[in-house]
């Protein structure tokens, strides 16, 4: 399998650039992957420089997601400060800049998209956020989809891998849109994970239970539900 890798020079950068004939061939012919699909996407540390200017804007819609430091862009004559926590969406077809942070270079999650009915997304996104630029709230979940998208397509570019990663785009764009939302589901997922540890642990209490035991009962790893565990209830596990 062979994909082309975009070179900045972040140390840890990490981007996918969708092949011309595969956008054509598959994304642009197939009925459920034509309604929106990624272009490009990828992850960039520390972006000291990082520097894009379109003045015809670009054929894809483009979502940036800033999780530490700092940032800027304009869409047309109007500018926005991006600060760790929020994202920026950049319309096609409109003229945009924007640039990391030279003090406080921006870490980004980022992902272009297209389709027929990616403008449309964008702007009911828009509308409801009332700002291209929105904050959101802090779910390890959300980084977890976005690098699961990320990896479904590095392994490959088969009609099930692109189904899956643009079916799974919709999830995390709608995850941003609604984020009060998701972070109910999100709360509420965490909350209802650490009630069936504790009641794994009251049947249990007679025996020497494992941490890796503990979270095979949430289908979660144990580093995170031993995280969760302690947010919750403020005590470990081992406690």
């Amino acid at each position: 399998m062979s994909y082309l890798k975009k070179k900045d020079g972040f140390l840890g950068q990490k981007a996918i650039i969708i092949p011309a004939k595969i956008l054509i061939n598959i994304c642009e012919a197939h009925q459920v992957i034509k309604q929106m699909y990624i272009t490009d996407i990828g992850y960039y540390p520390n972006a000291k420089h990082h520097h894009r200017h379109r003045p015809h804007g670009s054929k894809q819609n483009i979502l940036i997601y800033c999780i530490n430091g700092k940032g800027w862009a304009r869409i047309g004559k109007q500018e926005h400060h991006i600060n760790a926590g929020e994202f920026i969406l950049l319309p096609a077809n409109i003229e945009h800049e924007y640039k990391a942070n030279e003090n406080n270079p921006w870490t980004i999650y980022w992902v272009h998209y297209k389709g027929n009915n990616s403008l449309a997304f964008t702007e009911m996104m828009m509308l409801k956020m009332g700002s291209p630029v929105f904050s959101l709230s802090f779910q390890e979940n959300r980084l977890h989809l976005f690098e699961e998208i990320y990896t479904c397509l590095e392994k490959g570019y088969s009609i099930d891998h692109l189904c899956y990663a643009n079916i799974s785009l919709q999830y995390f764009l709608a995850s941003c849109s609604f984020d009060s939302i998701y972070n109910y589901k999100e709360t509420k997922d965490r909350s209802d994970n650490i009630d069936l540890c504790i009641k794994f642990m009251q049947k249990n209490i007679d025996k020497a239970l494992t941490l890796q035991e503990i979270a095979e009962v949430v289908s979660l790893s144990p580093s995170h539900i031993a995280t969760l565990f302690k947010k919750k209830t403020g005590f470990t596990l081992i406690e």
